[in-house]
């Protein structure tokens, strides 16, 4: 771990007052948020108060907030420690730049922004990558803190905790602030974004936000001790305010997760990027043992720590002189009692003094006897006739408080009349119409259990029992141990461990998409707990469900015996436990919103109880509930108490813990994703339909499941589902995925095994294709059957129902269940021993590139594809950029020169990356820094094109000698330069080609490029990303999904520099009659490639080697289109080599093959 020892700077923004808004959308606790972290800062951290700028309300202005960053951008030094933070509204507004692939920018709202018709006054995630990209130049010790969210489109009930966003700003760029402009550097296009959704990850800094990108970051309801505060800021103040050295930044999500989550459960704050370094890049963090008083007045001290701090009313503090130690009890001065507490200070009277006068400024104040908080749900509903038999049940309840209304509450609870219609203003507006009275309950704006209506008998006991049951939940999710001096939570380790029945369990490790840990229905769940304590400890474990269950999980069935130190316990984990499943539970969801769809995953949390005196749990677990718990006079003891019967039955102990009486509750939560029910196929034929999609399967048996859409994650995980960066930048959303175990095929006289699937059609604007994933993880694109034909086909088959209106088929032949290597061996999502077919929906007019058509793929590649020539250097090869400038040229024309000329698909750091640094380096060195590689389109521009806009680029009286080393259709590319010049006016511009290194190009074509079998070429490609680097992954992805758009809706014209490498082509028959290039020399590298994964090879043998190419390949070009003769004069190409079976080298994996890079070498430099 590493730490800074450069000077510290912060900026803090926080805004309450948006004067361009309405009442109902300001906020109250974002200045109390930053003013917290102002002096967590100072106070514990070590920031010098000059180096900390904090804007508040009107100071923090578009400008205000612009101007302080650039400020500090020129202020920051070399490893200086940096914070960003921002408490206040997000949003988004119509992407000006054309990098976001839902057309929206995500911003943070000034003060003086507004909707129409005030001007908007926003600062978009662009320009604050763009500083970021400055301020990370200098120095990697960076932390960024937004208590905001950019999601507040769904539909809420008023009552609770307010979200710090604002809608969306639609309004057309032309109505909109221009861009910051070319001069500021905004993310590239292909740049993920994390799971928050503000920034792409990197881990030279840390990125903290309140919510994932499609949640909401809430404020406090109700507010600790009346004090306003973000959900993240409270929890965050809180656990820095008890941040020990060593304390990482992981460390503090674990501690912020599970109280923010207890809140709301819909709130799971985020955090990116370098997530195990110290907190601040600071590791001698001294412990906060004590508070100072800050001043006097008569009977009453100011307490310099607030809520967040800890502090709460009630509670008793013992005073001690300043500069004392506070261990001697002799030199206690005094004790006050907390009366208020604030956001950074709290006021106390003074309940002791050993003489008058002795408590004075810096007196120092260390906590003697905790408060008896009270931790009743809060509930309100109104006081009429009509609500008395649920008030006096609910006034009833040790475990909820009924307020007043216009107190403060955490759930309000309607009793809605029958009604017609919603607004904006009727209460729980998700419910929509009602026919009958209905009991409904609301927190923070969403619905909390299933409504019951009124004439329901039993709807006034469920919802006491059900608020009952909730309460309890919250509370034991939310028990920890405040105290600062505490060491048992930093001296346990636990971890989640996760298998799947008959193999072995591991390590849970986060899967990218989310930053979550993420189980299925189904898997085992294990937890290993390690005591690295000098002493032995008690461990308990309890299981936080989904239907707000608390089941214990250890000890089970016997004695709690101690755990030694250096000892692990495995709880579930044979062979020392027995396994425990995970199932999703019968009755969940416990509160489904009326229409809307049923959950497909929820929050699960594992709770660990350490202690080091033998403690009794069992009064935790629920059901059955309790009012009350066994006598427990510990510290925690009580804490239980008041988790189980919401507020004490007794006093509480006046004193201090001792550290016989250490403990800590630690928290783990993970994602438990539902597995949907089954249903069986029939091999006859016969339709089956389930939900909104219907199947026909002749030949082929097996158990299907349809998963309803879901939001896109940022990965394609180990169970296929498209989720990959690039499918959500190009807007290819999920819509249904259908998954079929267990599949086997049937014979059926004259015909073979199919999989017929129709679902429902995206609707008006919307285009549409299916990804089929066999058992072995080959995908394929599949294009929808024209509807006319299908109809027509029907009758012979043994299904004679015509196909429905407003649905679309896909047609999967040959079908047979493919043979499957080891797990994860191969391909995008590599083996999943199962089909997935994903219906993905775009829509027919790109926000950014307009309508798909013919000619999409050019516009396409204009925007992200450009012709562009760039320096290729060992340090900047393996990346995109590098733009090679005036002085650049004059390099490459002072000497022979090498270029690089990359084929479909690619572009030059995509396809070149493979080669090793050494060989760049000899690269460079023989040719004394002359390489270079041009950047160019391959889907519209036909190879002449390409070859024409690169010597267009040639400066005037420019003279070049260059050798090329030119990969798949980049050959074409390379030949036109050297057969083809005269074709060209080069003016007073020159152009030699002396040697030309002709890697897998299909010189005499392939029959991939053949309009008919478009498909199969983006189906290769597809599966060809199984051998290159996963960094380049979605750059080619990119690409590839372009063109699934074009021919999703039929536009096969357009793609002419695809096609020019159909043999036949006019392309071709130009290129191979003419005369070898005089002082030119070729040489060329192919492969017999054979795949040894058996579901790749079964797939290439089938579909590409016999049914297409008729000969030895490489899965993309016949292995012998690469050398032999074409008809034009330099060829059969002498001088080749060719790679066999055994080399294993497929298109897309020469220049990461040594021998391959050798050959090159002897080549060039002969």
């Amino acid at each position: 771990m590493t730490s800074s020892s450069g000077r510290k700077w912060a900026l803090l923004i926080g805004i309450n007052e948006y004067p361009h808004f309405t009442t109902f959308e300001q906020l109250a606790g974002c200045v109390n948020d930053m003013t917290l972290l102002a002096g967590l800062l100072r106070d514990r951290f070590g920031f010098p108060d000059e180096q900390v700028k904090l804007l508040t309300n009107s100071e923090a202005t578009h400008d205000g907030i612009l101007g302080a960053m650039e400020a500090l951008a020129e202020q920051v030094g070399e490893s200086d420690i940096v914070v960003f933070g921002f408490a206040g509204h997000g949003s988004q507004m119509t992407d000006r730049e054309g990098d976001e692939p839902d057309g929206l920018d995500e911003t943070l709202v000034p003060y003086d922004s507004g909707r129409d018709p005030d001007p908007n006054r926003e600062i978009t995630d662009d320009q604050i990558h763009a500083w970021l990209q400055r301020v990370t130049a200098k120095t990697p010790f960076v932390t960024l803190i937004f208590d905001c969210c950019h999601s507040g489109t769904i539909s809420r009930d008023a009552f609770g905790a307010k979200a710090r966003s604002v809608r969306p700003d639609l309004r057309p760029i032309d109505q909109l602030p221009p861009s910051p402009g070319a001069g500021a550097t905004t993310r590239s296009a292909g740049t993920p974004e994390g799971p928050s959704g503000w920034l792409p990850q990197n881990q030279r800094y840390v990125l903290l936000a309140g919510c994932r990108d499609d949640e909401e970051s809430k404020e406090l309801k109700p507010p600790p001790a009346g004090t306003p505060h973000g959900a993240l800021s409270f929890h965050l103040g809180q656990a820095l305010a008890h941040a020990t050295p060593g304390t990482t930044y992981r460390d503090v999500l674990e501690q912020v997760r599970g109280p923010v989550r207890a809140n709301d459960p819909s709130q799971n704050p985020q955090m990116e990027g370098a997530l195990d370094r110290a907190v601040f890049g600071v590791e001698n963090i001294e412990p906060m043992r004590y508070v100072a008083v800050e001043k006097r007045e008569g009977a009453t001290v100011t307490l310099a720590a607030g809520a967040a701090h800890g502090l709460s009313v009630g509670a008793e503090w013992a005073l001690y002189p300043p500069g004392a130690r506070i261990e001697q009890e002799e030199d206690r001065i005094g004790r006050v009692a907390v009366t208020q507490v604030g956001a950074v200070a709290s006021q106390a009277e003074v309940v002791e003094e050993r003489e008058e006068g002795a408590i004075g400024p810096g007196a120092r104040a260390v906590e003697h006897a905790p408060a008896t908080p009270d931790l009743r749900l809060r509930v309100v509903l109104d006081e009429d006739e009509e609500t008395t038999v649920l008030r006096e049940r609910l006034a009833a309840s040790p475990l909820l408080h009924l307020v007043s209304p216009g107190e403060d509450a955490e759930v309000r609870i309607y009793r809605l009349a029958p009604r017609e219609a919603v607004d904006d203003d009727t209460p729980v507006p998700q419910l929509g119409p009602l026919d009958t009275a209905t009991w409904a309950a609301v927190g923070n704006g969403q619905l909390l259990m299933r409504p019951r209506v009124v004439e329901d008998p039993e709807a006034v006991s469920v919802f006491y029992d059900n608020l009952e049951l909730i309460t309890r939940y919250r509370r034991t999710l939310a028990i920890h141990n405040p105290n600062p001096a505490s060491v048992l939570a930093r001296a346990v380790d636990v971890e989640l461990w996760r298998g799947t029945p008959g193999s072995p369990l591991a390590s849970a490790q986060p899967e990218e998409a989310s930053g979550e840990i993420v189980f299925m229905e189904g898997d085992l769940l294990g937890i290993a707990i390690t005591n690295r304590h000098t002493e032995p400890v008690y461990v308990n474990v309890f299981d936080l469900g989904l239907t707000h269950s608390v089941n214990p999980l250890w000890p089970f069935g016997g004695a709690n015996e101690a755990l030694a130190p250096g000892k692990t316990l495995k709880v579930g984990i044979p062979p020392e436990d027995t396994e425990i499943p995970l199932s999703w539970p019968e009755h969940f969801p416990f509160a489904p919103q009326p229409g809307a769809a049923q959950p497909e995953e929820g929050i699960e949390t594992i709770k660990v109880f350490v202690t080091t005196q033998p403690a009794d749990f069992s009064a935790l677990a629920q059901p059955p509930t309790r009012a009350t718990a066994p006598p427990n006079d510990s510290p925690l003891g009580n804490l239980l108490t008041l988790a189980l019967a919401g507020r004490s039955t007794r006093d509480a102990a006046r004193r201090r813990p001792t550290p016989e009486e250490d403990w800590a509750a630690i928290n783990r939560s993970f994602i438990l994703r539902r597995a949907p029910a089954g249903a069986a196929l029939d091999a006859d034929g016969t339709a089956l339909t389930v939900g909104d999609v219907t199947l026909r399967t002749p030949g082929v048996e097996g158990q299907v499941r349809v998963l309803p859409a879901a939001p896109p994650t940022r990965s394609l995980g180990a169970d296929g589902r498209p989720g990959h960066p690039a499918f959500g930048r190009s807007h290819l959303q999920p819509q249904q995925t259908i998954e079929i175990e267990a599949a086997r095929t049937r014979s059926l006289a004259g015909t073979e095994p199919t999989i017929e699937v129709e679902v429902p059609d995206p609707g008006p604007g919307g285009g549409q294709c299916l990804l089929y994933t066999d058992e072995s993880g080959v995908a394929t694109w599949q294009f929808a059957v024209d509807q006319e034909e299908l109809a027509a086909e029907r009758p012979a088959t043994r299904s004679t129902a015509a196909p429905t209106t407003g649905t679309r088929t896909y047609r999967i032949d040959r079908a047979e269940p493919a043979p499957t290597g080891q797990p994860g061996t191969r391909g995008l999502p590599g083996t999943i021993g199962k089909k997935i077919l994903q219906v993905l929906a775009f829509p027919l007019m790109d926000p950014v590139i307009g309508l798909i058509s013919e000619t999409l793929a050019a516009r396409w590649e204009a925007k992200y594809r450009p012709y562009q020539l760039r320096a290729f250097t060992p340090e900047t090869y393996q990346h995109p950029g590098a733009v090679l400038d005036a002085r650049g040229w004059e390099q490459m024309a002072s000497g022979r020169a090498l270029l690089f000329l990359h084929g479909p698909f690619f572009r030059s750091h995509a396809t070149f990356g493979g080669l090793s640094t050494d060989t760049l380096a000899a690269l460079h060195r023989q040719y004394e820094g002359r390489v270079f590689a041009f950047d160019h389109p391959t889907l519209a521009h036909d190879p002449k094109r390409n070859a024409k806009a690169f010597l267009e680029q040639l400066p005037d009286g420019a003279a070049l000698d260059l050798d090329l080393v030119c990969h798949s259709r980049g050959g074409l590319v390379g030949r036109v330069l050297a057969e083809q010049q005269s074709e060209f006016s080069l003016g007073s511009r020159a152009l030699q080609i002396g040697t030309a290194a002709f890697v897998a190009t299909p010189n005499s074509g392939t029959a991939l490029a053949d309009a008919k079998h478009l498909g199969k070429l983006v189906d290769t490609y597809t599966n060809l990303l199984a051998f290159i680097p996963e960094p380049v992954v979605t750059d080619v992805l990119d690409t590839i999904i372009a063109v699934v758009k074009q021919l999703a809706v039929g536009a096969i014209k357009g793609l002419d520099g695809l096609q020019a490498m159909a043999p036949g082509s006019t392309f071709q028959k130009a290129l191979n009659q003419g005369d070898a290039p005089g002082g030119t020399r070729y040489c060329a590298l192919a492969s017999a490639f054979t795949p040894t994964d058996p579901g790749l090879k079964a797939w290439a043998t089938s579909r590409l080697t016999k049914a297409i190419f008729g000969a030895e390949n490489d899965l993309m070009v016949p292995t012998e289109s690469v050398y032999e003769a074409t008809g034009a004069g330099a060829f059969p190409i002498e001088e080749r080599r060719v790679f066999d079976a055994e080399a294993g080298i497929a298109h897309t994996g020469f220049f990461a093959h040594p021998e391959a890079q050798q050959q090159l070498l002897t080549w060039l430099q002969a």
